[in-house]
C-alpha cells in the first residue's frame, strides 16, 4: 500500500474557479495511507475523497447559475490537476505489490 498522501494544488485553480478567486484556496492533502489501490474497492474510495475534497474548496455559496457552473468547472479542474497524481500512486501502489510478490517467491 503506498502511504505518501496525494496533494492537491488549489491554488493553481484560482484563475479557473472565478467565484472563489477573492480568496485563497489551499493545498489539501488527502490521505491514502488506509487505501488499497491495488483494488477497484480502493480505487473508488479514492474517487470518492477527491470527489468530497474538490466540492469542498470549490464552493462558493452561491446559488445562481453562474455559480453552479463555477463550481462545476473548478471541480473538473480540480480532478484533472490531479489525475497525474492518481495514476502515478496507483502505479506505484501495483510496484510496491510487484516488488512483495517477487520478494516473497524468492525467500
Amino acid at each position: 500500500m503506498n502511504k505518501k498522501p496525494l496533494t492537491l494544488a488549489a491554488a493553481t485553480l484560482a484563475i479557473l474557479a472565478t467565484p472563489v478567486a477573492g480568496r485563497d484556496l489551499p493545498t489539501v492533502s488527502i490521505n491514502i495511507s488506509d487505501l488499497d489501490l491495488n483494488t477497484e474497492a480502493g480505487q473508488r474510495k479514492l474517487d470518492e475523497r477527491i470527489d468530497i475534497t474538490a466540492r469542498r474548496i470549490c464552493r462558493s455559496g452561491g446559488f445562481d447559475h453562474g455559480a453552479r457552473k463555477a463550481e462545476a468547472e473548478c471541480r473538473l479542474a480540480v480532478k484533472m490537476k490531479i489525475a497525474p497524481d492518481v495514476k502515478l500512486a496507483i502505479a506505484n501502489a501495483r510496484q510496491e505489490r510487484l516488488a512483495t510478490i517477487q520478494l516473497d517467491a524468492q525467500g
